[in-house]
């Protein structure tokens, strides 16, 4: 690809990851429990990045495994009825401050800027370099904890604690 087509592509995924982002906190700030609204945010997103490969003849997929994910998208469908209902009265603050939850949370910051600078020294470098790869999916997946913790308290906190929750997210 060229430069212009892979800014583009960046652009784009960004938008729409925002936009899914966007989507998991509202379904966590109108009371989802994070351990249900993940699971069919995952599995929704496997069906989507299936359709888009089979759509761009990126990838073939067999009929059993088409089936198969569905399968799985049908099953995760099933946790919001099913799945655990998000606790009212975790103490949220307290939890935070304790010394295990600040090493935590400093550790996925830490790590998160890490794979976004070692993200943008290896944007040149092809596909399929081994840094490049690993660096954005760290990102990717750094973030995603860190954002799934944060809408976690949108529900469970109000006023001031809620502002800066959403300020964070």
């Amino acid at each position: 690809w060229s430069q212009k087509q892979s800014l583009l592509f960046v652009a784009a995924c960004t938008a729409l990851n925002l936009l899914g982002i966007a989507i998991f906190a509202a379904s966590c700030a109108l009371g989802g429990a994070v351990a249900t609204v993940m699971p069919v945010q995952t599995g929704f997103q496997l069906v989507a990045n299936m359709v888009w490969q089979m759509a761009l003849g990126i990838k073939h997929f067999t009929k059993s495994m088409r089936v198969g994910t569905l399968v799985l998208l049908l099953a995760v469908a099933e946790l919001g009825g099913l799945g655990p209902q998000e606790p009212s009265d975790l103490p949220i603050l307290d939890m935070l401050q304790q010394p295990g939850a600040m090493a935590w949370v400093a550790t996925l910051v830490l790590g998160t800027v890490a794979a976004l600078v070692s993200s943008y020294f290896s944007f040149d470098q092809p596909r399929e370099s081994m840094t490049k790869v690993c660096s954005l999916t760290l990102v990717v997946s750094l973030t995603t904890v860190i954002g799934s913790s944060i809408s976690k308290c949108f529900g469970l906190v109000s006023g001031g604690a809620l502002v800066a929750a959403v300020g964070l997210y």
